[in-house]
């Protein structure tokens, strides 16, 4: 019977980081993602504000 409790309990907390696991490798993502669109707005913004070379 011990050893079914343990088992239990074992899973859920196995269960419970994996979840938290992906959560987070998720975040990570998503911040890479968002990080590198306001990266590319910014250089588009400097090459937008950038005179032309000859005018």
């Amino acid at each position: 019977m011990l050893m079914l409790i343990s088992t239990v309990v074992s899973g859920v907390l196995l269960l419970v980081l994996a979840v938290s696991y992906f959560k987070t490798v998720q975040a990570i993502r998503q911040d890479d993602v968002n990080e590198a669109m306001a990266r590319a707005q910014r250089m588009k913004n400097k090459r937008a504000s950038t005179p032309l070379a000859g005018a």
